[in-house]
This record gives structure tokens, sequence and C-alpha cells, in this order.
């Protein structure tokens, strides 16, 4: 991911040398109750669409298969852009070898708390348990600046490294 110039100019006022990484807040993969249920329920209503749309010997049988087949489209497009225009919105971390930069204000390594929690998460269509841990990020006068939710290990290197606080739920 490029780093954008005022990020670039902010990273470079406050002396932060070179630029390691950038994370985009909730890009890891997340799953919940119901997550493979819409798109399972989308495919019926294509699948019936089609069918419809195929077996029809009438007008309305005609209109109705590619009604439904319009609707699948219609709610697809708009799921595509609601996710992107989501994923624009989110703030992004941008990392580099003396400190951070997060919606445009920067923190050197040593005023960053890396906050660890443990839980669990369900894997795989049997939702086997797998032990993970969470983290997040906030200044240290306490402001939450970003969470990185499972992912952030390369992050927490980097900030120990640096000197930042980590601390252990």
């Amino acid at each position: 991911m490029r780093v954008p110039g005022e990020v670039a100019e902010l990273a470079a006022e406050n002396g932060f040398g070179s630029h390691v990484l950038t994370t985009v807040e909730g890009s890891e993969a997340r799953g919940s109750q119901g997550s493979t249920l819409r798109p399972m329920m989308w495919t019926i209503v294509l699948g019936v669409g089609v069918w419809v749309l195929i077996a029809a010997e009438t007008t309305g049988g005609t209109v109705l298969g590619a009604a439904l087949v319009a609707l699948v489209a219609a709610v697809a497009v708009r799921a595509v852009l609601r996710e992107r225009r989501s994923y624009a919105a989110r703030p992004r971390l941008h990392c580099f070898d003396g400190g951070v930069v997060v919606r445009q204000r920067a923190y050197p390594w040593p005023e960053v708390e890396i906050t660890e929690r443990p839980d669990s998460v369900l894997v795989g269509q049997g939702a086997t348990p797998k032990r993970v841990v969470l983290r997040s990020i906030a200044a240290r006068d306490g402001s939450f600046l970003i969470g990185l939710g499972t992912g952030g290990e390369q992050i927490r290197d980097l900030a120990e490294h640096g000197g930042a606080v980590i601390e252990g739920l």
C-alpha cells in the first residue's frame, strides 16, 4: 500500500525513518454467525430465478424469473459497493521505524501502548476453536487509535523494538 503524501510528510517531520507497512483496521478475515447463510440464500434465489426463466411457458413466468435474477444481481452490486465504501472509510495505521501515523496524527513508538487479549475463534466447518490474540493500539494518554484484530505480529515486533509498551490482559 502506497503511503499518502501528507502521511509521509508527517512521518518525516517527526523523524520516523522509513516506512515499514500499512494496515487497515478490520482488514483481517472475520466470520460471524450467518456469514455463510446469506450467500447460500441468494444462490438459491438465483437458481430458482434461472429455473423459472428457462421453464417459463407464460410471460408471467418469464417476468418472474427475470425479476429474481435481476434482484440477485442488484443485491450483489450493492454489497460490493457498500464494502468498497466501508473499506475506504476505515482508519489506516502507517508504521515506520520510529513510530506510527494514524488518523493524521503521529506517535513515536514510546508513546504507543499495545494491548493484547487472548480469545478464541471458531474455524472451519467443524467449528473447531482456535486460540488467537486480539491486539489494539492506544496512545499513552489512553486514547484508542486502532484495533488490529487477530493480526499484528509484525507490528507488535516493530513496536517492541521501538520502545512501545506491550500489555497483556
